[in-house]
């Protein structure tokens, strides 16, 4: 038996919807909320809805939070949690949001009854399947040891345990806390960084590369929602180290159909919006250097990575990559960079941003 499978664990699946179905049915008087009101409380409410759970309303206990667009149009109400702690009315609670190490801190509520997490609620994108697992099994123990230290294997078996399981306190049980993308144990800045930041979005990657950073030689942004593109242009327009590009990422160079939500950005096979798309190779050709690329842009990374095989040959820059939401990720990225790179000339460490499996984060850094 291999390593890697004996840290998997095929048969503890809890199916927590129908947990809920079943706790619903038994309980109809009390209420449930979501416990936030973003993308993953979106993705929830989604997922209770369609298995006919209804939903009491949403929760924050912050203030200046965010609001999706689709948790507005399922016109759920939204509470401050004081306020129904204050009704003395006991209740339950689906994780909402990504910090999902703080469950703990809800169960100790005494109004609090249940706290569940929907795994993989937030997209409706192919998911790691236990049959997937299975029949791709020699991949992903490839992966598993070529990976360069323990923490990282650690972290490939609990995000594989959670999704096969539908139960992300796989991976609350080791998390030591939020990070970034900048900031955690495996990357090393420099004060002359060129960085590529695919899929800006809001710019809140892009204001952690500046808050972290003493010196930076260059930042290229690229942000293909033109809404989301303006906000940037506002902010760092006028910043002549920053450039900012409204196009998407693909690899080729013309057009290709994207569809765009309050959650992620991703290459629509059927529909969507026509959007004029480029490859990294094309974007960086002019540039001397780059030592930095994160790329955080749905489930369209393998195109993109193709599109800068180039890059990654003639730079080797470090990378950090969004390994949490496509299906094959995990056994399709480091292969690709190590065909583009020449084997060896890499390490790959898996880090969580945040105790979900969204945010399980992939970093390649090269060897200096």
């Amino acid at each position: 038996m291999s390593k890697l499978s004996q840290a998997l664990f095929f048969d503890r699946a809890k199916k927590p919807l129908e947990e809920i179905k079943a706790w619903n049915g038994k309980n109809p008087e009390q209420k449930l909320y979501i416990w936030g009101t973003g993308s993953v409380a979106a993705g929830a409410a989604r997922e209770l809805i369609r298995s006919g759970i209804q939903v009491a309303g949403c929760f924050v206990n912050v203030n200046g939070y965010n609001l999706d667009s689709r948790i507005k149009k399922l016109n759920i109400p939204i509470f401050l949690l004081d306020d129904l702690l204050q009704k003395q009315e006991h209740f339950s609670v689906v994780m909402g949001h990504s910090h999902y190490e703080l469950a703990y801190q809800m169960e100790e509520l005494e109004p609090v009854d249940h706290v569940w997490f929907l795994s993989g609620a937030v997209r409706d994108d192919d998911d790691i399947t236990a049959d997937f697992l299975k029949e791709n099994l020699p991949q992903f123990e490839e992966v598993y040891q070529a990976l360069a230290d323990p923490l990282s294997r650690k972290n490939m078996a609990a995000y594989l345990n959670a999704k096969i399981n539908y139960d992300d306190s796989w991976i609350i049980k080791d998390f030591t806390g939020p990070s970034t993308y900048f900031s955690n144990d495996v990357i090393h800045m420099e004060p002359d960084e060129v960085y590529l930041d695919l899929g800006s979005y809001d710019g809140r990657s892009l204001q952690e590369f500046l808050r972290v950073q003493q010196g930076y030689q260059k930042v290229l942004c690229v942000e293909v929602q033109p809404h989301m593109y303006e906000q940037l242009l506002e902010k760092w327009g006028q910043n002549d180290q920053i450039q900012i590009e409204n196009i998407g990422i693909s690899d080729h160079e013309g057009t290709d159909y994207f569809h765009f939500d309050d959650q992620s950005t991703c290459i629509s096979k059927h529909n969507g919006e026509s959007v004029q798309v480029t490859t990294v190779d094309l974007l960086t050709a002019p540039l001397t250097d780059v030592t930095l690329i994160k790329i955080c842009i749905g489930n369209t990374i393998l195109p993109i990575l193709r599109g800068a095989e180039l890059t990654i040959k003639k730079h080797l820059p470090k990378m950090i990559i969004s390994a949490g939401i496509d299906q094959r990720a995990l056994i399709d990225y480091i292969p690709f960079i190590e065909k583009a790179a020449g084997t060896g000339n890499y390490q790959y460490y898996l880090r969580f941003t945040n105790a979900v499996t969204e945010c399980l984060t992939l970093y390649a850094i090269p060897h200096r």
